[in-house]
């Protein structure tokens, strides 16, 4: 961290690897692999701040917690994107009771949900698994619509048989297509 952060990091801890400071870190680092202290050190990179992190901080960031903002900001985006964590966040959400709150009101359930999640992760419960696959959804197919009248009416026809009013289907007794409605042509003539 003293090369990443330089002055930065020896002002608050040192350069020794021993003393209050690193016993602090080495409890607060306990439990994470070699790994995750490589991913914490590039998501420090990534952040982009000058000043180092606080050892709790970093913890988070070698579990892969993002931030709140970043939560919020991938929430708005399809599900097949949403990253481990964010989606342990949503487990803590009522969904109805988000969408229906105000704007402050969601930030604040989302806020709620995603300090659980966190506290959860940094205690050391596991992520939920990346689902394999998404079900396909389609949407139903509109119907289609007869565009003329005379259409219309013998779609309604067809449909309601006997109880079928010509009356108010807007169309008048004399029209033709009453007369066929009527007297549909027989299927002996075929």
């Amino acid at each position: 961290m003293a090369s990443l952060y330089g002055h930065c990091w020896t002002s608050q801890y040192g350069v020794a690897f021993s003393g209050i400071a690193a016993d602090t870190w080495a409890s607060a680092l306990s439990g994470i692999t070699p790994q995750q202290v490589a991913d914490g050190l590039r998501a420090c990179v990534t952040e982009g701040d000058e000043w180092p992190p606080a050892a709790p901080r970093f913890r988070a960031m070698c579990l892969g917690i993002p931030s709140f903002a970043a939560v919020k900001l991938e929430s708005t985006r399809a599900t097949a994107e949403r990253s481990r964590f964010t989606m342990a966040v949503w487990m803590h959400v009522d969904g109805y009771a988000h969408r229906m709150a105000s704007m402050r009101e969601a930030d604040k359930i989302l806020q709620d949900a995603y300090d659980i999640a966190r506290e959860q992760v940094m205690r050391g419960v596991a992520l939920p698994a990346k689902p394999e696959a998404l079900i396909e959804q389609t949407a139903a197919p509109k119907p289609v619509l007869p565009e003329t009248r005379e259409e219309r009416a013998r779609k309604l026809a067809a449909l309601l048989g006997d109880e079928y009013n010509p009356e108010t289907a807007g169309l008048p007794d004399s029209h033709p297509a009453m007369a066929e409605l009527r007297n549909p042509p027989s299927q002996d003539a075929e």
